[in-house]
């Protein structure tokens, strides 16, 4: 991986990090554009994984992504 985080193979053989707080493996079933985003509409194939419950506003959780390098996408 491009950060030198641990990781082990999905369900679906997709690369999913040991670290973040959670986790969820999905297939992609369509895309489109809207505005300046791309909307993405997925199917989940294996429930989520939360190993560590965020405390306060659980959006907050988003920016522990931002300690595992500086090339993890948290989003926005």
């Amino acid at each position: 991986m491009g950060c030198g985080q641990p990781f082990w193979s999905g369900f679906t053989g997709v690369p999913i990090l040991e670290k973040p707080p959670a986790f969820v493996e999905c297939h992609l079933i369509d895309s489109t554009k809207a505005g300046h985003h791309l909307v993405f509409v997925d199917e989940v194939v294996v429930d989520a994984r939360v190993s560590q419950e965020p405390e306060g506003r659980a959006d907050e959780a988003t920016f522990w992504l931002k300690e595992l390098c500086e090339k993890a996408f948290y989003g926005g």
